[in-house]
């Protein structure tokens, strides 16, 4: 285990409590409700895999962030990562400066992605590093919520859109004050559902390895580090893809047949991965 990680970790019995806390939107558990899940992450693993057709097939299919400006995938990425996307997590800067401002995807090309791909939710994570406190009348991400609910509904969107918040508390008090990234934290929102089984593939939780849809990625990415290879300023805590992996051990245990890992994911939890 890497020097940087907490001095206790969460029992199951803690973790058990702490995702009963996390607060269900009545749309996105009906739309889940006993389905099969698939999480396609964007790892470069995923090349060669020939998975598509297998990911199609799933009752939902989970992507992340920047995917959505991808989209829709070309033949050749399309026969290994699928091509249907039906609920997409994204970080509040893809939310606002991606979409909202337009600066990674157009408004034409957004709304034609979201029918061609049959994108039914967008989440926000919420996990940049200044998540408010409780007590702050009028934390950025409430305002960041109000306004790209009104874009969907101006631009004739027909999506659902919805934004963590008990989800990223949580798992920040687990991962010991480190943030979230956006794929960790879907894994854990989808998990509080009910849900027959959650299939993870295409994750690397940064442990090495590069990023299909980022154009200014680093070619190695480093579990304490973003995907441009910079740790967050001053004394902020940001990423810690260590203690993840660590708490995805937890998660394995807790939920058992529910979720379902590829051979990547299992070689990092049975630490044969690539580790620092």
């Amino acid at each position: 285990m890497n020097a940087a990680t907490r001095q206790s970790f969460p029992d199951i019995n803690e973790l058990r409590r702490e995702m009963a806390l996390i607060d269900l939107d009545p749309n996105f558990r009906s739309m889940l409700k006993d389905k099969n899940v698939m999480i396609v992450g964007p790892a470069e693993t995923m090349l060669g895999t020939c998975q598509g057709e297998i990911i199609d097939s799933h009752d939902v299919v989970v992507r992340f962030n920047t995917a959505i400006q991808y989209m829709p995938f070309t033949s050749d990425l399309a026969r290994d990562i699928g091509t249907r996307t039906d609920v997409v997590y994204c970080n509040n800067e893809v939310l606002m400066e991606g979409i909202f401002h337009q600066k990674g995807i157009s408004l034409e090309t957004f709304k034609e992605v979201c029918a061609v791909a049959g994108i039914k939710h967008l989440v926000s994570t919420n996990n940049d590093f200044t998540f408010p406190a409780h007590d702050e009348p009028e934390p950025k991400c409430r305002a960041e919520y109000r306004a790209f609910k009104l874009f969907l509904q101006q631009q004739d969107v027909d999506i659902e859109f919805r934004m963590l918040y008990s989800t990223n508390v949580i798992v920040r008090k687990l991962l010991d004050g480190y943030v979230g990234r956006t794929g960790f934290l879907g894994i854990v929102d989808l998990l509080a559902y009910d849900i027959r089984q959650l299939n993870i593939t295409g994750m690397t939780f940064y442990h090495k390895g590069g990023h299909l849809f980022l154009e200014d990625c680093v070619s190695e990415l480093h579990p304490m580090k973003n995907h441009q290879g910079r740790e967050p300023p001053g004394n902020t805590k940001g990423h810690n893809s260590y203690l993840e992996l660590e708490l995805m051990r937890k998660l394995v245990v807790l939920h058992g047949a529910k979720l379902k890992i590829d051979e990547q994911v299992q070689m990092l939890i049975d630490a044969r991965g690539p580790r620092e």
